[in-house]
């Protein structure tokens, strides 16, 4: 396939505003945003046949459409990317790991772990050590912690008010230190949730090989009260993002 031609100025100018648009639009779960947004960048896009570009674009649309709680249509359309890329690119990557991430909030394990494995065996694409160390304690920790909050699911009745959890929080920031704080969470989570994090540890510690594995977190230290605060606070803490900051929540 040619290479597309250089992006026109008046190109960049409109990306330069639209894709950060659409980043905001996944961080707050606004998936009719992100649909109208995407729309606007494949009208830029398409006619001079930047696809790879498009491909991202669309990677952000199906990701905000998993934060929105549309995990169907999110994963319908991490498949159709995967299909549509070519194996080696980063949007591929990227398509892959949210579609592991879409199926761990379906609590689908089983189908997670084929695209947990692809995805960290696919790091070796990454040419620095540094980035690809990177990569990989990035990518570990968000399949732990969406692993972490999958497990949590049903844990109780009672509906979360996010302001009154926020209230909440700030009181014991306020006569807690940080470490506290996360032990104290740590404490509170069920031994399934325990068990299931270390479960995806486990598995994705045997897709890389030893010289990888030495720069994770040994198991042991995973499961430490602070820790495993640190990983549930981390995902919990994109939900309450999405509710805090969106007016129509």
């Amino acid at each position: 396939m040619p290479r597309p031609p250089v992006l026109t100025l008046d190109q960049k100018n409109r990306l330069h505003i639209l894709e950060p648009a659409l980043r905001k639009a996944v961080r707050l779960g606004d998936y009719n945003s992100a649909r109208r947004i995407t729309g606007e960048i494949q009208v830029v896009l398409r006619a001079s046949g930047h696809e790879t570009r498009l491909m991202q674009a669309k990677a952000w649309l199906f990701e905000s459409a998993m934060e929105a709680g549309e995990l169907d249509i999110a994963e319908s359309g991490f498949v159709g990317i995967g299909r549509k890329t070519a194996s080696g690119t980063r949007t591929y990557l990227e398509a892959t790991a949210l579609l592991a991430v879409c199926y761990l909030r379906k609590n689908r394990l089983d189908l997670a772990e084929p695209l947990i494995a692809e995805t960290l065996k696919k790091e070796k694409n990454i040419g620095s050590p540094a980035r690809r160390r990177k990569f990989i304690r990035a990518t570990i920790r968000r399949f732990e912690e969406e692993g972490a909050l999958a497990s949590l699911k049903g844990k109780g009745n009672e509906q979360l008010d996010p302001v009154e959890l926020q209230n909440e929080a700030g009181e014991m920031v306020r006569t807690l230190t940080e470490d506290e704080v996360f032990a104290a969470l740590g404490r509170s989570l069920p031994k399934e949730t325990v068990a299931y994090l270390l479960k995806i540890d486990l598995f994705a510690r045997k897709q890389l090989p030893s010289a990888d594995v030495r720069y994770l977190p040994l198991p042991e230290e995973l499961i430490k009260h602070k820790e495993l605060g640190t990983t549930v606070f981390s995902a919990v803490r994109r939900i309450l993002y999405r509710s805090l900051c969106d007016p129509e929540y």
